[in-house]
């Protein structure tokens, strides 16, 4: 079994390029609703809600010369590849634009979020060991 690292790993988003720095990968998640009766005994009873949340992706990138973020509220399809060719893709929009800070002895980095609307994926594709 072959243990990947981040690097290689890519992102594609409205207005990103130059030096991404770090992805943070989506984190799906699904809400239970509460079905336990008066005579229920043990423990709560759940199902699983009808809708699963696809979450966010976020990408911390350095500020270059001529950089363009997009902006905030914009839609964007987001692709991201990692390093053995597996695919996440999908349809979202900008949900947090940070532009960092301006320090001596440091590199300005941008951090983009982007939330998955649901309309085009998520969607993975495994890649190849």
């Amino acid at each position: 079994m072959a243990t990947q690292t981040g690097l290689g790993t890519t992102i594609s988003f409205g207005g990103t390029g130059g030096c991404v720095r770090s992805v943070t990968l989506p984190e799906f998640s699904q809400e239970s609703i509460d079905v336990s009766c008066l005579d229920s005994t043990g423990f709560m009873e759940k199902i699983k809600a009808g809708l699963a949340d696809a979450g966010e992706v976020s990408a911390v990138c350095l500020w270059e010369d001529n950089y363009d973020p997009p902006t905030i509220g914009s839609d964007v399809s987001v692709t991201i590849t990692l390093p053995d060719g597996a695919v996440f893709a999908g349809s979202g929009f900008v949900s947090g634009l940070s532009y960092g800070s301006a320090e001596v002895g440091s590199v300005i980095e941008v951090t983009i979020t982007v939330t998955f609307d649901g309309a085009v994926g998520p969607t993975f594709t495994a890649g190849t060991p």
